[in-house]
């Protein structure tokens, strides 16, 4: 039986008459306080609301207000929180009665209104996607059990049970084959073509008709349309990315160039290179490193000649080595390496064939 106007303004009346006798109440804060550890925000507040600028705890307690606000804010996100770990392991009761609870401690609350209706709105489409499931099952099913009925009954006419099994499975196909085409007018509406495709192609395969065959050729002309849409989609992500990677690498070449680390500009270089074979702006950079390395090399070689005639052989190969790898088809870096390399293997041998000189206290002879 429906509460009439009067009954419903009677019960206002009385929570309305309620809250006003805990605002004039002498120990209202002590009531407050006691409101709060049973996380009853909503009361608290309402009292606080309340009380009139006379009573002796009117301004302490408005002084209060924005640490209970605060309170019941994290009380609100906590019950959110939870409500949705809930619905994740998809337990919809729980998780609408916990959200029951979080209203009825903080009753009027928007926020917490909203993720209830939200977890009402989730479940009912979580619902219908097991439901559209099942029907997709059942026609999957009947696809194979309708043919084997009728071979059955036609094995035997004169088998009643048989005749029974028949007409039973040609009903279901019927009314199968109808959900399944409404499940693919509400897909197309909902704009999800691909699972108007499957719903429309097991009706036409279930109960071919000219009416499943032009839903079913509208269904496919909008997937791929939406299929299109979304290779367009990801194109432009993906155009998008490499965008902010080519600035990232000519980001990291500037540092490395400026810092004359030019091994570092060099991996750098052969990763824009690869990203943008033909951009002007990576062939500029790739002409000023080649004129940079050549200077380079140039300076490295004069040294490097400069410590060879002096005799310090492995300072000019280190360097020569070093040189390499900046410029590793210099024909001329890697002749001088191989003779610089010949030069002290030779030294080597000598050495190793001087004699050790004779131990202290061991003479020539006898």
């Amino acid at each position: 039986m429906r509460a009439g106007p009067v009954l419903l303004l009677a019960l206002a009346a009385q929570l309305a008459g309620c809250t006003l006798y805990h605002a004039i109440r002498p120990d209202v804060a002590q009531q407050v306080d006691m409101w709060l550890q049973e996380d009853e925000y909503g009361e608290a507040l309402q009292t606080i609301a309340a009380l009139r600028p006379s009573h002796p705890d009117y301004t302490p307690l408005q002084a209060r207000v924005p640490e209970i606000e605060g309170q019941a804010k994290a009380f609100e996100d906590a019950t959110i929180h939870e409500g949705r770990a809930l619905i994740k392991e998809n337990r919809w009761q729980e998780a609408l009665a916990h959200y029951d609870r979080g209203l009825e401690k903080l009753a009027g609350s928007e926020r917490l209104s909203k993720a209830r209706a939200d977890c009402l709105a989730r479940r009912d489409r979580y619902v219908q996607r097991l439901r559209t499931q099942g029907l997709l099952y059942r026609g999957e099913w009947l696809v194979r059990e309708a043919p084997l009925q009728e071979k059955i009954s036609k094995a035997n006419p004169g088998d009643a049970q048989a005749r029974r099994d028949l007409e039973l499975v040609t009903r279901e196909v019927d009314e199968t084959a109808r959900g399944l085409l409404l499940c693919g007018e509400r897909a197309l509406a909902r704009g999800v073509p691909n699972l108007a495709v499957n719903c429309l192609a097991l009706a036409q395969r279930l109960k071919p008709s000219a009416t499943m065959e032009s839903a079913l050729e509208q269904a496919k002309q909008r997937q791929g349309e939406r299929n299109q849409a979304l290779r367009r989609q990801a194109q432009r992500k993906l155009d998008q990315e490499q965008a902010l990677k080519v600035q990232d690498l000519l980001s990291a070449y500037d540092t490395a160039f400026s810092e004359g680390d030019l091994l570092q500009a060099r991996e750098v270089l052969a990763a824009l290179q690869a990203t943008q074979p033909r951009n002007d702006t990576v062939e500029v950079l790739e002409a000023e490193f080649r004129a940079a390395v050549a200077e380079r090399v140039d300076q490295g070689m004069e040294e490097s000649r400069r410590l060879y005639s002096q005799g310090k052989i492995q300072q000019a190969l280190d360097n020569w080595s070093a040189l390499s790898r900046l410029d590793p088809d210099n024909g001329e870096l890697l002749a001088n390496i191989a003779r610089a390399e010949k030069v002290l293997a030779k030294l080597r041998e000598l050495n190793e064939k001087q004699p050790d000189p004779l131990l202290p206290g061991q003479g020539s002879g006898p």
